[in-house]
């Protein structure tokens, strides 16, 4: 039997294949993209996520346990003999990891004792070449380990903020790819405690255990050691934060590709429908010998199994591309949630998921189209090849996809509405579903105003008008995938355009400082490195400025969330201070408690007047929520306090930033050019403008992917019409022959087929455009949820350019076949059954 259906496939449907390349090259492209799409979501937030999980394994080794600091101050040295003295524990290694610049390139810098050596790990291997008896690095007290891809010389001199270093070892390319990507520094640990002021305090302690350890047990006595004073977790919570970080950016855009996997679902059910009717008269011919309805059926599902197997073939490398170039353009903030060198990995789950999706697509669509062989009657099929007259649903399936269109839609909005957390995002696919079948009952008043615009246009008009009413499931096709298109177009375009208009509310507050002295870009979040401590002092003596206000951004781990806190002072309202009323800025400037962000108040179920605890390196500190305030936040939530608070509970002296407002009559390029010069090179001056504009930049960027897909769904949607079209060009091949010996010229014939691809597209603009709006709104309700900010809805003029979209697509899908058609041979076309 399996023998019989590969000569059937290799004589029969190969044969078909080869007559025809372009049809199945544009069904393999379809699907393709929509695979390409998916590898390049899932590969380019893959990179993100498995560059922290790759950093965490090249220095954890066969750690069980992780302890670590609340901030990037870290917690006091004095904790490790403690932990080492622990029953079960085998190796607990004291390490310092903080990220600094060097010439403006991020690096991390590794601090390392030799317990590091009883962990396994591919930093215990590098600490172990510096620590060989004639290592160079022991007879420099100033010498480091460099990694490869710093691309720097042994005995180079490299300068750490305030410090100098030597390079005594340049570790092997090999070797240093397996840490950060070969950007790094590794010190002995008090020259990286020297180099990063962490005096007597370290960053984390991996901890080995022995086997058959309770590691339950032992991770509650490590918590009593450490006094609650450190984070004792799994090793992968650095990790699962990082994962966090990208998780909205990374569901939203996978949500798109989705949904292109579904169009591509559709167009493939289009066009294998109307290829069975094209092959008409063979599959009757094959009836007419002997062959079952089920081999026949068989045959197809098993051509269209092979043709998901080779989009996926070609869709996984095209995939690549898109990721690594997607890589490229992450925006800044999420590569510091990361903490790490972007390292380009794809999930080895990736290729079976891709390649099952494809298949499982192609295959799908393939049996929904396959249904019509039980209709086909060998003595029926073999009169003709013209396609039936009555193309229609029949009524109780149309009220049946009326009624599962609508309620899906209700559902869509349900879900919306009431349900929290990443499944929200399912509620944007449901609703495009129910459109979808909503469409399908409409099938029928479809073909009708479709007609209707056509006999608009005269002769042309009346003949494409002819060609819509007979083959009314053709039109509905053809004007759903426009309308898809567009919708999908509206619907990206316009949500990202709402949050961007709403999320740059967030960042309003920059705009009113004049401006920024931080350790950080402008592109970047400031919470790295403290400026030096007389850099206030001397940025107030500089002529023209007026104020100077000492700010801190921190990343604090607040059970196993890492959120953004933001320390405010008396003359510096900073970002999130500026999303407050005066009296909650003045109690929080004063310490009386804290303001939090929507979304994180949202996920720990607080409320205005909760007393919460949050972990420090001095012990467990209580606090007031006193304000819920509307920011847009990438991690798990946002934080603001007073300075004094930050600077007491986490052992964070200094600033990360300062807010500089000037005089009334200085000149502020004067000024910054001033400030420049008394700086060191690790710290940067910008304006509040240029602040805003990086932050408003950092939220467009974070959806350039969503909307890029947004533009290849509309590139599969062109050659799936084009597919349709030629596909009814041919079965329509005699009829224009007659036309054509009739005496109707070529321009009228190609005029008649372009007639009938706009009047579809005009239809399937309009419903598009219906749809989508639809489809923003809902994407508005969706982000209210998880980005916690109140998102505007508002309905552009732009939604008329993506209708006009939706024409230009079928028009575009219809050239080449209404070129093909006019070029047709008369006597051929007429000879052609």
């Amino acid at each position: 039997m399996i023998r019989s259906g590969i000569n059937r496939f290799r004589v029969l449907t190969l044969r078909e294949i080869a007559a025809g390349p372009g049809r199945s090259a544009a069904v393999v492209l379809v699907i393709a993209v929509s695979a390409a799409l998916l590898v390049a979501v899932i590969a380019t937030y893959g990179s993100l996520t498995n560059s922290a999980r790759q950093l965490t394994d090249s220095i954890a080794g066969d750690a069980r346990i992780v302890v670590s600091g609340y901030t990037d101050t870290g917690f006091d040295a004095a904790v490790v003999p403690r932990i080492a003295a622990l029953p079960g524990v085998s190796v607990a290694a004291p390490i310092v990891q903080q990220q600094r610049e060097i010439d403006g390139t991020p690096v991390t810098i590794l601090g390392v004792d030799v317990s590091i050596l009883g962990l396994g790990s591919d930093l215990g291997q590098l600490a172990e070449t510096g620590l060989g008896p004639n290592s160079p690095l022991l007879r420099l007290r100033d010498g480091v380990v460099a990694g490869a891809g710093l691309g720097v010389a042994q005995g180079e001199r490299l300068r750490i903020g305030e410090h100098t270093v030597t390079v005594a070892i340049v570790a092997e390319e090999a070797d240093s790819a397996r840490v950060n990507g070969g950007r790094f520094i590794v010190a002995p640990l008090p020259l990286a405690q020297q180099l990063t002021d962490h005096k007597n305090r370290i960053d984390t302690v991996a901890v080995a255990t022995e086997p058959d350890t309770d590691l339950v047990a032992l991770r509650t006595e490590i918590v009593r050691a450490v006094d609650n004073r450190a984070v004792v977790s799994d090793t992968d919570i650095r990790s699962t934060q990082a994962e966090n970080a990208v998780a909205i950016s990374r569901d939203s855009t996978l949500l798109v590709a989705a949904i292109s996997l579904v169009v591509a679902a559709f167009l493939v059910y289009n066009s294998m429908a109307m290829l069975v009717m094209q092959r008409r008269q063979k599959v009757a011919t094959l009836r007419a010998m002997g062959a079952r309805r089920s081999t026949v059926v068989a045959d197809l599902v098993l051509e269209s199994m092979v043709t998901g197997l080779f989009a996926a073939a070609l869709g996984i490398p095209l995939g690549w591309l898109l990721s690594r170039r997607a890589i490229q353009e992450v925006p800044a903030f999420l590569v510091q949630s990361v903490s790490a060198q972007l390292v380009f990995s794809v999930p080895l789950l990736t290729y079976p998921i891709v390649v099952l999706a494809c298949v499982a697509t192609s295959m799908a669509a393939t049996v929904g189209a396959a249904r019509q062989v039980h209709r086909i009657s060998p003595l029926e099929a073999l009169q003709s090849a013209e396609l039936a007259a009555t193309e229609t649903l029949r009524s109780r399936w149309t009220v049946l996809a009326a009624v599962t269109g609508v309620s899906l839609m209700a559902t869509a909005f349900a879900l919306a509405v009431l349900i929290r957390g990443p499944v929200v995002f399912l509620s944007v696919a449901v609703y495009t579903v129910g459109g979808i079948l909503l469409g399908v009952a409409g099938m029928s008043r479809i073909s009708t105003w479709s007609s209707a615009v056509a006999r608009r246009f005269g002769v042309p008009g009346r003949l494409a008008a002819a060609a819509i009413e007979r083959t009314p499931r053709r039109s509905w096709a053809t004007a759903v995938t426009a309308g898809i298109a567009v919708a999908l177009g509206i619907g990206v375009h316009g949500a990202l355009a709402d949050v961007i208009d709403s999320g740059s509310d967030s960042f309003v507050g920059l705009r009113a400082t004049d401006v920024f002295v931080s350790s950080s870009p402008s592109s970047a979040l400031p919470a790295g490195a403290t400026l030096p401590e007389d850099l206030p002092d001397r940025v107030r003596a500089v002529p023209g400025v007026g104020t100077v206000g000492a700010g801190q951004w921190a990343y604090v781990t607040i059970g196993e969330q890492r959120v953004a806190v933001e320390g405010l002072g008396a003359d510096n309202s900073g970002t999130t201070g500026a999303l407050m009323n005066s009296d909650m800025l003045h109690q929080v400037r004063a310490g009386t408690g804290i303001a939090v962000s929507r979304q994180m108040a949202s996920r720990e179920r607080w409320e205005v007047g909760s007393r919460i605890s949050i972990g420090t390196p001095s012990g467990p500190r209580s606090t007031t929520i006193i304000g819920i305030i509307d920011i847009l936040s990438i991690d798990s939530g946002t934080i603001a306090m007073s300075i004094a608070d930050l600077r007491g509970w986490f052992d964070r002296p200094g600033a990360t930033y300062l807010s500089v407002g000037l005089a009334a009559d200085a000149d502020r390029s004067q000024v910054m050019r001033a400030i420049e010069q008394l700086t060191p090179d690790s710290v940067y001056v910008y304006s509040g403008e240029e602040s805003y504009n990086a932050a408003t930049h950092n939220i467009r960027q974070a959806g350039v992917l969503a909307s890029g897909l947004q533009w290849m769904v509309a590139l599969v949607a062109t050659v799936a019409l084009m597919n349709t079209f030629t596909l009814a060009v041919l079965q329509r091949r005699r009829e224009l022959g007659v036309l054509r010996a009739m005496g109707a010229t070529r321009r009228l014939v190609s005029r008649f087929i372009l007639v009938e691809a706009f009047s579809v597209g005009v239809v399937g603009g309009v419903l598009g455009m219906v749809l989508g709006i639809m489809v923003q709104y809902l994407a508005t309700l969706v982000s209210v949820e998880t980005l916690g900010i109140a998102v505007r809805f508002t309905v552009a003029p732009s939604v008329l350019g993506f209708a006009a979209v939706g024409v230009l697509i079928c028009l575009l899908g219809s050239v080449v076949p209404a070129a093909r058609a006019a070029r047709m041979n008369i006597v051929a076309a007429i000879w052609s059954e």
